[in-house]
């Protein structure tokens, strides 16, 4: 008899099947469709009803002194024809692109340095998330009060080094930037917190096996560490292009869209048309419009974010 003791093989796990005949009470399916109407009714209440309405207004006339319930695609017509409508679409695209690039590349910046930081790091997210944590209104009105020409900082700090203090929201490009660089300030936090944490979740073996051949920090972060972060980065992207599309309390309260129209973006054309001038039916349909172009671009992100995935 040998001496050897073997271990005999485990036997497998019984699974054991779903009951024949198992029927969920009738109790409980009444609470389930209890709470699923609640959802229903809710969604077409605050969602399914206002969009239906803005569509229904698209095709009427309501305007001061004017009630005419049907005028067929009248506005439409006058909306793709309206230059300052196009003039607007124009300035959001170049506010969301100049306002996401930098948010990125800061974002992404700071992220990897947080990477690196052992102790303190949690403390350090937290501070970093404040301006986040501000709503863009009062956002605004801090950049607003380090803008103003006599009392603001940036001024202050201009003239203490011999230059000459500017009007910066009176002009153009100072107004735009001063638009972008909120929104930058604000927001670039979220790009830090959900990049930081994508690099703390990536795999360290494949870090360690990238180091043993002999890859450097360059060749780390261009060949596994960005292309492996690539599916959040566009779901990051994607919130924020949808975010900075609907972008409206910063420019009512830091420029109100002037001076002239440099920043005036769809979002406040439409308050315009709406509140200023009460053409309501109008500001329907450009409504109606620039959300058929958020959704083509949300819906070209999202094509790109399948084919990472295959």
């Amino acid at each position: 008899m040998s001496d050897l003791i073997t271990r005999p093989a485990a036997e497998p796990t019984s699974v054991r099947p779903p009951a024949a005949g198992f029927k969920v009470p009738i109790r409980e399916r009444w609470v389930a469709l209890a709470f699923t109407l609640g959802a229903v009714i809710v969604l077409v209440g605050l969602i399914l009803y206002p969009l239906l309405d803005d569509i229904r207004l698209t095709f009427s006339r309501l305007a001061p002194g004017v009630n005419t319930p049907w005028v067929g695609f009248r506005n439409y017509k006058a909306v793709f024809t309206d230059a300052q409508f196009w003039a607007s679409v124009g300035v959001t695209a170049k506010y969301t692109l100049t306002a996401l690039v930098l948010e990125f590349v800061i974002g992404f910046g700071l992220a990897m340095a947080m990477a690196r930081i052992v102790r303190g790091g949690g403390l350090l997210r937290t501070l970093i998330l404040i301006p986040t944590m501000l709503t863009p209104a009062v956002a605004a009105i801090n950049f607003r009060n380090l803008l103003n020409y006599d009392s603001g900082l940036i001024n202050y700090f201009v003239t203490l080094f011999g230059g000459h203090p500017q009007a910066w929201l009176a002009s153009s490009g100072y107004s735009f930037a001063a638009l972008v660089l909120t929104d930058v300030w604000r927001s670039t936090p979220f790009f830090v917190l959900v990049l930081s944490a994508g690099l703390v979740a990536l795999s360290p073996e494949v870090i360690e096996a990238a180091e043993l051949d002999g890859a450097g920090g360059w060749s780390k972060l261009r060949y596994i560490q960005i292309p492996m972060l690539v599916p959040l980065i566009l779901v990051t992207v994607l919130f924020r292009v949808i975010d900075l599309f609907r972008t409206f309390d910063t420019v009512y309260t830091l420029t109100n869209g002037g001076p002239g129209n440099a920043t005036n973006v769809v979002a406040m054309q439409i308050y315009n048309d709406a509140d200023v001038g009460q053409y309501t039916s109008y500001a329907a349909t450009e409504a109606a419009v620039f959300m058929l172009l958020t959704l083509l671009v949300s819906f070209s992100l999202i094509r790109v974010m399948r084919s990472q995935r295959t």
